[in-house]
């Protein structure tokens, strides 16, 4: 069902996540009275039903996530499980007041780390997300159904909170299309889509980063990747995908772009390469794989003269011996 627009007459409320320079969720929602809403009275059975289903499988999504974090703080992988943390903060602060009048259902509890592997974990993750964001989205359509505005202001509110960048696949070939793509035509529809991204993505770096015009100019980026894989705008795509990722700090996930930008065009005439080694230098600390990266911007990335001087330089300083790095 196409969902209807949400009136925002009843109380304050942030139109998107964050405020230009800072990648903060909308306010908290008020009252009347500009006091803090940290209340919500269910007053009919049939919104008794709607709101048991949210909160329900809510517990099970913040469950299959602690139990994911488990499995990655077990197997030592440190990255994934600071993922699934982000994720569970996510879901943590979408939503900010509690609704009285329902009880949560307990969690059927799954089978023990020992017992299942990631693939299990994960696609039990994915499947309480989707569940999650359906439950939220059928409760504002509940709230338009009965023309109760404040209410479903409240319930958009946790919509607009719950932040897409900090979900996740925990695979990487799940998020990113395969390496053996290749542009080979020009779409119309997907060289409308570019032209808007590329827009939204300039008009979010001007002084300062606004995050929320990234974060649409990212949806729309990965919408033309996922919608149109043989355009001719895919690999420049990948590239501006994994640019905005680094401004949300998601270091591995933009090396991944980089990486596909130029697996899917060699030939790309933007900086993928040098840009990628310098997540691997600076955010991920990788000295073997910032200076192969570097090396290979400077054999392939010609066009930018500045590039090439930085990359020597890196090079230079990363290969000294450790005793004489500053």
């Amino acid at each position: 069902m196409k969902r209807m627009t949400v009136t925002m007459a009843m109380l304050t409320v942030g139109v998107l996540w964050t405020a230009a320079g800072c990648d903060v969720p909308p306010p908290t929602p008020r009252n009347h009275d500009d006091s803090v809403v940290k209340e919500v009275v269910i007053t009919r059975d049939a919104e008794r039903e709607v709101v048991q289903s949210l909160i329900d499988v809510q517990v099970v999504y913040r469950y299959r996530l602690s139990v994911l974090k488990a499995y990655y703080l077990k197997a030592g992988a440190l990255a994934k499980k600071n993922w699934a943390e982000r994720e569970w903060t996510n879901l943590d602060r979408a939503q900010t007041f509690t609704f009285v009048g329902v009880t949560p259902k307990p969690v059927e509890r799954g089978p023990s780390l020992e017992k299942v592997d990631e693939a299990t974990l994960v696609e039990m993750v994915v499947g309480a997300r989707t569940e999650y964001t359906a439950a939220v989205d059928t409760l504002i359509l509940y709230y338009q159904s009965t023309g109760d505005r404040f209410k479903e202001s409240l319930a958009d509110n946790i919509r607009r909170r719950f932040n897409p960048v900090r979900t996740y696949m925990y695979f990487l070939d799940a998020e990113v299309p395969p390496a053996d793509l290749r542009p080979a035509e020009v779409i119309p529809e997907a060289e409308t889509l570019y032209a808007e991204a590329l827009r939204l993505h300039k008009m979010g770096k001007i002084i300062i980063v606004d995050h929320r015009k990234q974060r649409r100019s990212l949806l729309k980026f990965l919408e033309l990747v996922r919608r149109y894989p043989s355009s001719t705008r895919i690999a420049y795509s990948a590239y501006y995908i994994g640019r905005i990722y680094r401004y949300f700090d998601e270091d591995y996930r933009s090396l991944l772009w980089y990486k596909r930008a130029v697996q899917w065009d060699p030939m790309l005439d933007r900086p993928a390469r040098f840009e990628a080694a310098k997540v691997a230098d600076y955010d991920l600390r990788n000295r073997e794989l910032a200076v192969q990266l570097y090396r290979e911007s400077l054999e392939h990335e010609t066009f930018n003269a500045s590039h090439a001087k930085y990359s020597n330089r890196r090079i230079s300083v990363i290969t000294r011996p450790p005793s004489s790095r500053p």
